[in-house]
């Protein structure tokens, strides 16, 4: 406010506010309600759109672009990637009925150097959380690494955690997939 009453509004949302992400992305659910999940996935700005045939992904394509056309949101076709079989999304690769992680990240957490600190071991855990999915019942092999983490424990890194460290990078090279019903 100016103190004479009048109420300064943005016109647009302005970027790098600590809630400006929650606010478009709870703007884009709404509109696209009823299709996320069904035709497409949302995050942000980033929308993936699917179906099982060409004939359905075009429908599914143009669906789309109506509803964000009736929002008066406006569709990048330079920044558009259409009719894709496999395409990286988040993090992960994504082709018919199957997700995996992508490369660059299996190679992250597959050369991943012996942690010489606590940083150091965040780091490789946090690689290894992003991918948990593709690693079964890993949380009983992390344990002992998260323990070295702890502020209050000192960092001693033995053959035991070594062979752990080992381990995890070792079931991350069998490279699960995992299956969309």
């Amino acid at each position: 406010a100016d103190g004479f009453g009048n109420l300064y509004q943005y016109r647009k949302m302005p970027q790098g506010f600590k809630n400006s992400s929650a606010i478009f992305q709870r703007g884009m659910n709404i509109v696209l309600q009823g299709l996320i999940n069904n035709v497409c996935l949302v995050y942000l700005d980033d929308i993936l759109i699917f179906g099982e045939t060409l004939d359905e992904l075009k429908k599914n394509e143009q669906t789309v672009k109506n509803c964000l056309d009736k929002f008066k949101l406006i569709v990048n076709d330079e920044k558009s990637i259409w009719g894709q079989t496999e395409i990286e999304f988040l993090g992960y690769k994504i082709s018919f009925n199957k997700i995996s992680p992508i490369e660059s990240r299996s190679s992250g957490i597959l050369n991943f150097p012996t942690p010489k600190n606590k940083t150091e071991l965040r780091q490789f855990l946090g690689m290894v959380n992003f991918n948990r999915l593709f690693l079964p019942f890993i949380a009983d092999k992390l344990e002992l690494l998260h323990k070295l983490t702890n502020e209050k424990t000192q960092f001693v890194w033995s053959d035991k955690e070594k062979r752990l460290f080992d381990e995890v990078k070792s079931r991350f090279s069998r490279h699960v997939e995992l299956t969309i019903p």
